[in-house]
């Protein structure tokens, strides 16, 4: 007989951020349940505690080895909303406390993470961007029907049961991320899977998007890049000029570059001094920089490597 997951998830949860970007794909990865209720606008509730957990991401997670750091906030808070689905008592409590979200109960987190999903998956000309969730259970375990319901109504999650001993399970897994991820990510398992494991979770969100004013590769040239530690390296610069939402002050500078039709934009800043621009980084002082641009004519070059040299024409 199968041991039953009553309240929460023991064992391992692994909540793992993926984005990726390349060639056209063809996973149909969403497919929210008709037998589900959501507002349409109930994402916005989410917003600003999405935003947040970001922010106090930054603190806890260490650069790479080039001083890179790469988060994706939304994939931990459709992890954690799921997990929070099976939670109970103190635990539960906390995982609301690290969502910003401790009035809000599981119903209401479902149904707007429905309507995140919803709003988050296109498929159009110039973007491409789709969100899955899959849930790996060692098959000595099963949920609570409730729980598995709402995975899979609310979060479209995907539950496989697996034997953690067998060498075919983490193949299973890598391929799932795989093609989530079209290819760009082809493994998250290395070698066997912990004997203790009881439940994986994982959220893929793939992204690919044209710019909606492309670079033209014949101005690309190389040129000084400053690094944070005062060193200069050789970069190619990429070059643009075009009237865009841009806005500058005695800290930084900023521009929004669209993609498409303009439905979703990269914001970029540079700031003068990079570790003040980190720590006073926050929700607020981020919706700051979005309402304070302007549209305006200017002319960028940027490099690969993050340096953004920009100026008003």
């Amino acid at each position: 007989m199968k041991k039953k997951i009553a309240t929460s998830l023991v064992g391992m949860s692994l909540l793992i951020p993926l984005s990726g970007c390349g060639t056209d794909s063809n996973h149909n990865s969403l497919q929210i349940s008709k037998d589900v209720e959501f507002g349409e606008q109930d994402y916005e509730k989410i917003i600003t505690p999405n935003n947040e957990l970001g922010f106090n991401l930054l603190d806890e997670v260490e650069k790479d080895d080039d001083g890179n750091l790469f988060i994706s906030p939304t994939s931990l808070l459709m992890a954690l909303a799921l997990v929070y689905n099976g939670a109970d008592g103190v635990t539960k409590e906390e995982i609301a406390i690290a969502l910003q979200i401790p009035e809000m109960d599981a119903t209401e987190l479902n149904k707007a993470n429905a309507s995140l999903m919803t709003m988050l998956n296109k498929a159009t000309d110039g973007i491409q961007l789709q969100v899955a969730n899959s849930i790996w259970l060692n098959e000595d375990y099963r949920f609570q029907d409730d729980f598995a319901k709402r995975a899979k109504d609310y979060f479209n999650a995907e539950i496989q049961e697996i034997d953690i001993a067998s060498d075919d399970s983490p193949k299973r897994i890598n391929n799932w991320v795989k093609e989530a991820t079209n290819g760009k990510i082809d493994k998250m398992v290395e070698g066997n899977l912990d004997e203790n494991l009881v439940a994986m979770l994982l959220n893929a969100i793939y992204f690919k998007g044209d710019w909606q004013y492309p670079f033209d590769k014949r101005l690309t040239e190389n040129r000084t890049f400053h690094l944070a530690d005062g060193n200069k390296i050789n970069a190619p610069f990429m070059s643009l000029q075009e009237k865009l939402s841009y806005m500058a002050n005695s800290d930084y500078q900023a521009i929004k570059l669209p993609y498409a039709d303009g439905g979703m934009s990269m914001t970029i800043v540079l700031p003068n001094d990079l570790k003040k621009f980190e720590s006073d980084l926050s929700a607020e002082s981020w919706e700051k920089i979005q309402s304070g641009m302007k549209k305006t004519r200017v002319e960028q070059s940027f490099s690969r490597n993050s340096n953004l040299p920009m100026k008003r024409s």
